[in-house]
């Protein structure tokens, strides 16, 4: 059943998938949601032939074990849908050759999403300074 979601749950959702991305092994990682509803009437000889009305969501993750990328998509925004999405990522990526132009852009390339991302970010770099520190 689809149940909308507010930009605060969505962003939610994505710094989580990024957070349990870098838990369970990814270097970095990117989490894309879509979120969109759709109405529309089909009227024929001035009389409503059909109604039709739809929402869907979804959320894609592309992570980066070293040069190694993988990426996976769900429509299940549930955090078991969440942590098969990452974890079928994570299972690509083991398997795919390294890419050596593989990677995402610089922080200060991207746009700013709020609290929820920077605190995955915060993660991400504590990860960062125990892998090298």
């Amino acid at each position: 059943r689809y149940c909308p979601m507010n930009p605060g749950q969505l962003e939610q959702v994505a710094a989580d998938a990024v957070c349990k991305a870098l838990k369970t092994g990814a270097t970095d990682a990117e989490c894309t949601l879509i979120q969109g509803d759709e109405f529309s009437v089909n009227v024929r000889r001035g009389e409503v032939e059909s109604l039709k009305e739809a929402g869907a969501s979804g959320a894609g993750i592309r992570i980066l074990i070293g040069q190694r990328s993988g990426s996976a998509y769900t429509s299940d925004l549930s955090p078991e849908g969440i942590d098969s999405m990452v974890r079928a990522a994570i299972e690509i990526a083991a398997i795919t050759g390294e890419d050596p132009y593989a990677g995402l852009p610089e922080p200060s390339e991207l746009g700013s999403l709020g609290h929820a991302a920077l605190t995955a970010l915060e993660f991400q770099g504590a990860q960062t300074a125990r892998a090298t520190g």
